[in-house]
């Protein structure tokens, strides 16, 4: 059983208790760990911000200095070290005594959590911030924001394969109708950066699409598009550059259909400095928004060879006269 309970009464978040009701029953998988270490600093950050906004107020001037320590899985911490003072002791001091007063909550999964803590004041308040190298989007809000991110591209992927397994025994492993799942399946494997799991099941709708849709369906353009589009991410532009072409030359796909996929090839022109090609890409799809481009280009008809002079002689001397049959 996961132990979460405070080091001493302490009233918890409800963000977090609705996250530990959430995990309680379940095994501890790395994103959750990284997401329960997140809301213990987050939680254990708020305490000690709420100590320094009384502690660290009615200095004669700013102030800041930086610490660092170790929370413990029991709720307490050690290895306090200030790392560089304010230059007034009494804040310093001020500063150990927020973090020894805050109450901080237990965990699991870690032996510790290294803790980087800021604390800076004024004549109006005082205030702290942590960050940490053992948390996942634990060093700044742009980190955070992507470990959230990741957490739900994560959950996304556990919902689309219990999904996918589910149609399967009904449907069977190639119906047309799992493209799509499948297909999304994949573009949330890339999103996590996970090319190898994205590229088996692009290449897997694709498959699929190519039976149920046809070679040049607009099916078919969009995993193309979408298999150039993660090969690029991947680091792959001549496999990406490939996959845009593969769509873009589709004599019997219709010009909308293709848009995306010339989108996705100019911004690989323009990031490899090919202004020139970009900008003849961004032309023709001006021209097909415009209504310029509507339509695939006819086929023109196959004209018979026309038969030289030696050919008709040479077909009349094989002709029997009439009359020559009795």
């Amino acid at each position: 059983m996961r132990v979460f309970a405070t080091a001493r009464p302490i009233k918890l978040l409800p963000a977090i208790a609705m996250l530990l009701t959430a995990i309680m029953a379940t095994p501890m998988a790395r994103a959750d760990l990284q997401e329960v270490l997140s809301e213990v600093m987050r939680h254990d950050e708020k305490m000690v911000d709420n100590r320094m906004r009384t502690l660290g107020r009615q200095r004669p001037a700013a102030r800041t200095a930086y610490a660092s320590f170790r929370l413990l899985p029991d709720g307490s911490y050690s290895d306090w070290v200030m790392k560089r003072g304010s230059g007034d002791g009494s804040f310093d001091v001020a500063c150990r005594t927020a973090v020894d007063s805050a109450g901080f909550i237990r965990f699991e999964g870690k032996p510790f959590i290294i803790i980087n803590a800021t604390f800076r004041c004024d004549t109006n308040s005082g205030s702290a911030s942590f960050s940490s190298p053992d948390v996942v989007g634990g060093g700044s809000d742009v980190e955070r924001k992507i470990a959230q991110r990741r957490t739900i591209h994560m959950n996304t992927i556990k919902i689309m394969k219990e999904r996918i397994t589910g149609a399967e025994k009904v449907l069977g492993p190639n119906h047309a109708k799992l493209s799509e799942s499948i297909n999304f399946l994949a573009n949330e494997y890339k999103e996590i950066g996970d090319y190898a799991s994205a590229e088996k099941n692009f290449n897997r709708a694709l498959a699929i699409r190519k039976v149920a849709n046809g070679e040049e369906s607009a099916e078919v353009a969009q995993t193309q598009c979408d298999l150039g589009e993660m090969y690029l991410a991947k680091g792959d532009k001549v496999e990406a550059e490939k996959r845009f072409k593969l769509v873009i030359d589709m004599p019997n796909l219709k010009p909308q259909a293709k848009i995306k996929t010339m989108q996705a090839y100019a911004k690989m022109y323009l990031k490899d400095g090919k202004q020139t090609e970009a900008n003849a890409l961004y032309a023709q799809i001006n021209d097909i928004m415009a209504g310029k481009i509507s339509e695939k280009p006819k086929e023109k008809p196959v004209e018979k060879p026309k038969e030289t002079t030696s050919e008709k002689t040479n077909e009349k001397s094989n002709e029997e006269p009439n009359g020559s049959q009795k």
